[in-house]
């Protein structure tokens, strides 16, 4: 029986770097059997036209780095490892600066890649600056 994603939602909706997230994996019905979702990790940028691109985020884009999530048989959800992005990120060489806010597009799908897959763009924000009074 095959698996199918309904839908990947991250928690908090709005997070910002150095504060950890979760993203959280929806089944249509129960896994029949222990199965590992992978995650797939782009971010959305503009080119010199503004059109959007997709690029990698590189080996120094995330503190906490997405790892696979797990879903146990009879379960219909599975959530991630804590996932955080550095407030000194870097682009690789040759793509667009970081500059938050930025937009990851997270996409999950299982190993067996006849099974689709699902996304959610993330976005990634400063935190609001504190007037002190």
């Amino acid at each position: 029986m095959p698996v199918e994603i309904a839908t990947i939602s991250c928690d908090p909706t709005n997070p910002v770097p150095e504060e950890p997230f979760v993203l959280k994996i929806e089944l249509i019905s129960p896994a029949a059997k222990d199965i590992t979702v992978v995650l797939e990790k782009q971010r959305i940028v503009g080119d010199a036209g503004r059109t959007p691109e997709l690029r990698p985020t590189g080996p120094t884009y995330f503190d906490l780095f997405p790892g696979p999530i797990d879903v146990s048989v009879g379960s219909k959800t599975g959530i991630s490892g804590p996932i955080s992005v550095r407030r000194d990120a870097t682009a690789e060489s040759g793509d667009p600066p970081v500059r938050f806010p930025e937009q990851i597009l997270f996409s999950a799908s299982s190993l067996e890649l006849s099974e689709g897959f699902t996304s959610v763009v993330v976005r990634i924000s400063l935190p609001e600056a504190k007037l002190i009074r």
